[in-house]
């Protein structure tokens, strides 16, 4: 909640003209950091049980909402649809899948299997199947919104996928583990 109303106080900011320097136009980055580890209760989204899979669950519908919250926030400034607006993940937690707890320590779906949702203006909805590779979704931001995508990215645009549908071709996804110090 925090986080959602100092996003959308800082839009009001940007919209009165009270930042520096003054745009007309605006980037925004918000990490709902709540659904990681420690799972913590959140009044108002009990868990099923006290287990850490059940307190994950409540926390991602309680960021669900928040997120809602974010989106609505958007359209009641008249902003959302003219607003490219980019919610994903940089990895899933385990919860003994595979014989495993937390993350930093596999590359399973559970993993690396991560929303990339995209809602940019004028462009129909789309599912897109083809795997992205978290290194092609900055370049493919920067392409939409008309920036150009410096020579040293490694990935690929995918915005003429993502605004005309028409299929990319299929390329390697590449994945790394960097093992968390947090756990052992």
């Amino acid at each position: 909640t925090h986080l959602t109303n100092g996003l959308l106080a800082h839009v009001d900011k940007w919209s009165a003209g009270r930042l520096r320097p003054k745009r007309d136009k605006f980037f925004l980055w918000g990490h709902y950091y709540d659904p990681h580890d420690p799972y913590f209760t959140v009044p108002g989204y009990p868990a099923a049980d006290n287990s850490d899979l059940s307190r994950y669950k409540a926390i991602a519908r309680y960021v669900d909402d928040e997120i809602h919250k974010l989106v609505e926030g958007l359209k009641q400034r008249g902003l959302w649809k003219k607003t490219l607006f980019v919610l994903t993940a940089d990895h899933g937690d385990e919860f003994y899948d595979h014989g495993h707890r937390f993350h930093g320590s596999t590359l399973y779906e559970e993993m690396t299997h991560v929303p990339l949702i995209m809602h940019v203006p004028e462009t129909a909805p789309r599912t897109i199947t083809t795997p992205i590779g978290q290194s092609e979704v900055a370049p493919t931001i920067l392409d939409l919104v008309g920036v150009q995508i410096p020579k040293k990215f490694e990935g690929r645009s995918r915005s003429r996928e993502v605004t005309t549908g028409e299929t990319a071709a299929v390329e390697p996804v590449f994945l790394e583990v960097f093992p968390d110090s947090n756990y052992g």
